[in-house]
């Protein structure tokens, strides 16, 4: 696999790259996705899709797309159904291939992950108990989220829920295959701030903020990809972008989620070593 160009902001890792998957596959991958999120903004199919604002709505009017996602540990499930359904197989085939210790331990290296005092991962399935080896490994579980941003849409500053453990991004650009750099990822450091500042702040509290300084302003290119560390310091944010009423800017999340369920012998092993 090919490596990250890695980015320096304080206290989180960041790693982004172009031409990330082999270009015949990702072409056939896009051309799937492509088309079947023109479905989200489609009302007969809004029981797939959720729509989410800004907090600012007089910086973004309209909402954003998204399926999938969320913390019940199914996506993967829900997933399959939507491919079963449309005949997504391109699709498929991606989202095995992210869900692999193999992609897993390609994240944890590239991003150096152990600089940083994170455990080396290992992949388990969503509803995974924590045994006596817990303390030995992170154990993460992969979950997915397509979202899809029309003109005038996008995310205020936040850093994603710490039950995520590593965000990823895969980018198919726009609806109509035009490059632009605009309504992208944009990536910042809060080394300007004051210790225990960021842990002050509320996620989607502001669009703008001059003690953060923005560090790789990643521009949606097709097939390109961006991922990073979860935590109280990993700020980023979508700019809304302008253009034609039909357009919008589609992305494949990809997350390691942190596996917190303890089984029993886990939980007096803690009580024994207290």
């Amino acid at each position: 696999m090919k490596d990250l160009i890695i980015s320096t902001p304080r206290n989180y890792a960041l790693g982004y790259i172009n031409n990330f998957m082999d270009n015949r596959f990702y072409e056939s991958v896009s051309k799937e996705v492509l088309k079947f999120s023109e479905t989200a903004f489609d009302p007969s199919f809004d029981n797939y899709w959720m729509g989410l604002e800004h907090g600012d709505p007089t910086l973004a009017k309209n909402n954003y797309k998204l399926l999938g996602g969320g913390y019940d540990g199914d996506t993967i499930e829900k997933f399959k159904l939507i491919i079963d359904k449309f005949g997504l197989r391109y699709l498929s085939k991606l989202l095995m291939a992210f869900d692999t210790q193999q992609f897993a331990d390609y994240i944890y290296s590239k991003l150096d992950l152990k600089k940083l005092n994170i455990k080396p991962f290992k992949v388990v399935d969503s509803d995974y108990s924590l045994g006596l080896s817990g303390s030995n490994y992170q154990h993460i579980y992969t979950s997915f989220k397509l979202s899809c941003y029309p003109p005038s849409s996008g995310i205020a500053f936040h850093r994603d829920n710490q039950k995520k453990l590593v965000g990823m991004l895969l980018y198919f650009g726009f609806s109509d295959k035009k490059i632009r750099k605009k309504g992208g990822t944009q990536f910042a450091s809060d080394e300007n701030t004051d210790s225990g500042w960021s842990e002050k702040q509320e996620n989607h509290s502001f669009h703008f903020n001059k003690r953060l300084n923005i560090v790789h302003n990643h521009y949606p290119y097709p097939n390109s990809f961006a991922a990073f560390l979860i935590n109280n310091h990993s700020w980023h944010k979508v700019d809304p972008f302008e253009g034609d009423s039909k357009l919008f800017r589609i992305n494949l999340q990809i997350n390691f989620m942190r596996i917190n369920k303890k089984s029993l012998l886990h939980k007096i092993k803690n009580r024994i070593i207290k």
